[in-house]
């Protein structure tokens, strides 16, 4: 029975860890100290599982009314929280009884004593440790001069002692980690905790939309003439960012195109490259201080490249400017839609389809036109669908999603 919970709890454990938010986590993948975080939760957990009727427990408050009114809360089942301050062996046959001297959480001057016997292939607990007892009010310990401790200390006679689990940390852009194995998509806000790079000055980066192949191309061109045209092997992509000043302990949080870099599937460093007349560039923020400004690069036809943000710092964030964060579409119905039909859906796979390269040219206005046909059977024939240009009730759920073909099903 133990076996199987370990296994059923470690599938659970390693869905939490922010790496296991985009890949599987394998074991022999993980360091010793992971491994040994992991065991602990593990263990923690299945003690918590093996207290039975875990809610019927009462909590003991700042642990007074038990030691003035011992009487009163005699055989109550009590759970109190806080950090063991010192750890003693008791004589018991078995050998495996220990007395836990705890300081509870929120009033540390008020310490218990709890009395447990150690299960099984359990660990012994120590000086610091931050533990929930779960157990029996029994009395108070007798005032013999033993000390300061344990001279009238409420007793808990335990069934459980559960090491505290840690707290998972954040995620930069939840729910996506923001690293190179986990990149948060277009539509996902992330948070840069601030570093040397930045003043510290804490910021918000969101990557809200973008344009590449020939939408992208006209875009530039249309900007000036002097916006080169690529080799017949690359293509422009770019990304719109929204960035804010969170907090600015220097006054100012530099930020710059150069800050971000373009990284290919696999792992080379694009060239950086700049949009010339381009509407919105980055500027150094003060605080509360938001703009929008456009990243661009020219990159390989049919690759799906990362933007890293800070790639020196210790914390660098990372996008993906080619998948969209999938909203929820369930409970949701959609008319089906055909040349010279309009509607507010339409607008909408107009911009996702220049954004996936679908679309020659960026169109506004909700009008379904013929170039918007091309590009809808484009991405249909990409994603296994009959490729009619009308936008049916599975076109429109897979490309209002924000869905991306698989890789390398683009045709030039």
């Amino acid at each position: 029975m133990r076996r199987m919970l370990i296994y059923a709890l470690c599938a659970l454990l390693m869905c939490a860890l922010p790496a296991a938010a985009s890949s599987t986590i394998h074991l022999d993948a993980l360091t010793v100290e992971e491994l040994s975080v992991l065991r602990r939760d593990v263990d923690a957990r299945i003690r918590l599982l093996q207290v039975s009727d875990a809610q019927g427990y009462l909590g003991v408050g700042d642990g007074e009314d038990h030691a003035r009114r011992p009487q009163a809360h005699l055989g109550e089942k009590v759970k109190l929280e806080g950090e063991i301050l010192r750890v003693q062996q008791i004589s018991q046959s078995e050998g495996r009884g220990f007395c836990y001297y705890v300081s509870l959480n929120g009033s540390p001057g008020r310490v218990f004593q709890v009395d447990y016997a150690l299960q099984a292939e359990e660990g012994l607990l120590l000086a610091g440790d931050a533990v929930t007892i779960y157990g029996v009010f029994t009395g108070l310990a007798p005032f013999d001069g033993r000390g300061l401790l344990m001279d009238g200390a409420p007793i808990v006679e335990a069934s459980a002692v559960v090491p505290r689990l840690a707290e998972r940390p954040s995620l930069a852009a939840d729910p996506y980690a923001a690293t190179r194995s986990d990149p948060a998509p277009l539509g996902v806000l992330a948070r840069y905790p601030g570093s040397y790079h930045t003043e510290y000055g804490a910021l918000e980066l969101e990557m809200t939309s973008a344009l590449r192949g020939m939408a992208a191309l006209s875009f530039a061109q249309d900007l000036t003439k002097y916006n080169v045209t690529p080799l017949r092997t690359q293509e422009y992509l770019l990304v719109w960012i929204r960035v804010k000043a969170v907090s600015a302990p220097a006054g100012r949080a530099p930020i710059s195109e150069n800050d971000f870099r373009f990284v290919s599937r696999t792992g080379s460093e694009y060239a950086p490259h700049y949009l010339l007349n381009s509407p919105s560039a980055l500027r150094t923020l003060y605080e509360g201080g938001e703009q929008v400004a456009i990243l661009s690069c020219l990159v390989d036809k049919g690759d799906r490249p990362l933007i890293v943000y800070q790639p020196q710092s210790d914390s660098p964030l990372w996008f993906d400017p080619c998948t969209r964060h999938v909203p929820d579409m369930t409970g949701r119905s959609f008319a089906t839609l055909e040349l010279n039909t309009s509607g507010p859906e339409v607008v909408q796979m107009k911009r996702l389809l220049a954004e996936m390269g679908f679309l020659s040219k960026l169109e506004t206005g909700d009008k379904f036109t013929s170039s918007l046909k091309s590009a809808l059977a484009k991405y249909q024939k990409a994603m296994g669908l009959p490729a009619n240009g009308v936008a049916d009730e599975a076109t429109q759920r897979l490309l209002l999603s924000g869905t991306y073909p698989p890789d390398g099903s683009r045709e030039p």
